[in-house]
């Protein structure tokens, strides 16, 4: 009941930014012709879903962009679509994630799998529990208004790091791709539980009972990193 709760103020609050929120007088985005939203309706216990009506298509609508919206229906799926996407004929001029992290490393992945070049511009707004590279982008704690604010003020798109993951040992697998971190031993635990198997707890009993249930496993590890540097042309 207090989460509903929280959820409707959250929403009404954010609602109340959009309907007095004045366009910017030179947006990039809005002048695009082909802009294709992804919301993950699952992302945040349902935030996604609200995140899109309240914030998102009412916010492209008053910069007068049409847009075509996907919904995704499972893990996965948001990848495939971007990599559709990547292979259209007509180019699309820019996907937008509503989601955590999770759906907009999906899309990351999809758009990089034809040959490991991106040349479609990339853009997340905040609808997850964990939304590690809005915060990156926007400021820590940045919401979904905030975002979309940035977002539609930007006169063009910003150049980003993508780490690059390979498997020495498997040479058929396809590499991975990533905008925010890697992470190994009990964060890799922590992050596999609460985005899987715990995803039913809601967002936030999972992020609270997961680090005591991951200190509670006493599990250790051991291993080698080795790190070759780039020269510096890269």
């Amino acid at each position: 009941l207090a989460h509903a709760v929280a959820c409707a103020l959250t929403r009404r609050r954010l609602r109340g930014r959009v309907a007095s929120w004045s366009p910017p007088g030179a947006s990039w985005l809005a002048k695009q012709a082909n802009v294709v939203v992804i919301v993950n309706p699952n992302a945040g216990a349902g935030w996604g879903t609200f995140v899109y009506e309240d914030v998102v298509r009412p916010m492209l609508q008053r910069v007068g962009l049409e847009h075509e919206v996907v919904r995704t229906t499972c893990a996965g799926m948001a990848e495939g679509v971007a990599a559709e996407l990547s292979r259209r004929k007509v180019a699309v001029d820019c996907v937008l994630s509503v989601s955590g992290d999770g759906q907009l490393h999906e899309c990351l992945n999809g758009l990089l799998s034809r040959d490991g070049r991106i040349t479609t511009p990339l853009a997340v707004v905040p609808a997850g529990t964990g939304n590690g590279m809005s915060d990156s982008c926007f400021g820590r704690s940045s919401d979904a208004f905030e975002a979309m604010c940035a977002i539609l003020c930007a006169t063009e798109p910003t150049p980003v790091d993508v780490m690059k993951l390979t498997y020495p040992e498997e040479p058929a697998r396809p590499p991975r791709f990533d905008l925010h971190f890697f992470c190994w031993a009990v964060f890799a635990d922590h992050d596999y539980i609460t985005e899987n198997s715990w995803r039913f707890l809601g967002p936030l009993l999972k992020v609270a009972l997961a680090p005591l249930y991951i200190i509670a496993q006493r599990r250790g590890y051991a291993g080698t990193v080795e790190i070759e540097p780039e020269g510096p042309e890269h």
